[in-house]
């Protein structure tokens, strides 16, 4: 496994939802260089799929935690994986 370069999958919980959460997802990973994308999901919560850094994935994880008003996250399920780049940039799926 690269040490250097990993993919990161989140299921963030909260008031997530209308509340610009993906917006600012996307302007943090852009940030930090991460690749992917975020979208909502049926249940409330958004899926988050992003790859890069280990570094750089652990800011954007503990970024996400701690989310700003009026975004309210509640749970962060994590999934670390070893997978390819398939994104070229991070994008917000509708």
């Amino acid at each position: 496994m690269d040490q250097s370069f990993n993919t990161l999958k989140l299921k963030i919980h909260g008031k997530v939802q209308g509340v610009s959460f993906r917006v600012k997802t996307r302007r943090k990973a852009e940030e930090l260089g991460l690749v992917g994308h975020a979208e909502n999901l049926p249940d409330g919560t958004v899926y988050i799929m992003v790859q890069g850094s280990i570094a750089n994935l652990e800011k954007l994880l503990n970024w996400a935690k701690q989310a700003e008003h009026p975004a309210e996250v509640t749970k962060v399920e994590e999934k670390w994986s070893e997978e390819s780049i398939v994104y070229k940039d991070f994008s917000i799926k509708y």
